[in-house]
């Protein structure tokens, strides 16, 4: 993390590719790498890898599954009971996938423009919403980028 320059790190919640034969993220299996998160102030990005499985679908039944797998092994535990300064992202929550909508011809993940039709909102809280958001889960981005000022 210090020598190269990493801001997050991604946590893949089934190393097995599929299989499913990992503990889940609350057990405490896992508590030495949230323990290395905490005391380095990092991220962890919890997104599948991929699926070794043949009897599933990276991206139709693995991918999308294992995100929702993660947020409710989260919802149903107390992680964060034990780890209150534990910051991890869930990027899809089961949703994502690249392509457009035949009917919008918007990208199906392209959330922005929603933000950017909300009329209630000036340009300082989009401001906040895009940049500040990110910098305040990752920190050490948020430090690099004033480094850069």
């Amino acid at each position: 993390m210090k020598e190269l320059g990493f801001v997050g790190v991604n946590l893949n919640p089934d190393p097995s590719g599929g299989y499913w034969t990992d503990p889940p993220l609350t057990d405490r299996h896992w508590y030495p790498l949230y323990e290395k998160l905490c005391e380095l102030d990092v991220p962890a990005m919890v997104h599948v890898s991929s699926s070794c499985n043949p009897n599933f679908h990276h991206t139709g039944a693995h991918y999308i599954n294992a995100d929702t797998t993660a947020f409710m092994q989260l919802l149903q535990g107390d992680l964060f009971k034990d780890f209150p300064t534990l910051r991890l992202v869930i990027p899809h929550g089961g949703g994502a996938v690249k392509g457009i909508d035949p009917q919008t011809g918007h990208h199906y993940d392209d959330t922005k423009r929603y933000i950017d039709q909300a009329a209630g909102l000036s340009d300082a809280d989009r401001a906040r919403i895009f940049e500040g958001n990110a910098r305040r889960v990752y920190p050490r981005l948020d430090a690099l980028l004033n480094r850069r000022k």
